[in-house]
C-alpha cells in the first residue's frame, strides 16, 4: 500500500493510509511514527497481525524490517488524543523510541472491517533492520 503523509481524517478518507509524525527515516527516529487508516480499506487485515510477526516498509532507498510486539484492541482515551489497551490499561503510544504505531477502527463485538468511532486495533513495532534497495 501506498502512504501519504497527514495529520487529519480527512487526509485518510482521502489518501487511504496515512504516515503522521514522520522526521528523517524509519531507524531511530525521536518522533512517534504513527501509521493509520480505514479498516474497510488496505488496513483490513491488521487485526490478523501477531505478536512476534515481521512486516517491511519500503522507501525510495530503503527496506526497513518491524517486528511487531503488540497486537490488540484499545480505546480511544477521553482527550481523544491517546489509544489506551483493553488488556492491561496502558497507553499505547509511546514517543522518541523509533518504533511504529499502526491502528485502524475497530469493533470490539464484530470483528470485521468496519466503522468504530470509539475503538482501534493497534500494532506496535520495533526496528528490526534496514537495507538498500
Amino acid at each position: 500500500t501506498e502512504m501519504t503523509y497527514g495529520d487529519s481524517q480527512d487526509d485518510v478518507d482521502n489518501n487511504d493510509v496515512v504516515l503522521d509524525t514522520y522526521r528523517g527515516d524509519f531507524r531511530g527516529t525521536n518522533y512517534l511514527i504513527a501509521i493509520y487508516g480505514h479498516s474497510t480499506r488496505s488496513l483490513s487485515r491488521l487485526h490478523l497481525c501477531n505478536v512476534g510477526d515481521y512486516f517491511t516498509i519500503e522507501t525510495a532507498n530503503k527496506i526497513y524490517t518491524y517486528r511487531i510486539y503488540i497486537a490488540e484492541p484499545a480505546y480511544i482515551s477521553e482527550s481523544g488524543c491517546d489509544l489506551i489497551s483493553f488488556e492491561t490499561g496502558e497507553y499505547l503510544f509511546y514517543y522518541g523510541n523509533g518504533n511504529i504505531t499502526m491502528y485502524t477502527c475497530w469493533d470490539i463485538d464484530n470483528p470485521t472491517p468496519s466503522y468504530s468511532g470509539n475503538y482501534r486495533f493497534v500494532v506496535r513495532a520495533e526496528y528490526i533492520s534496514e537495507a538498500d534497495k
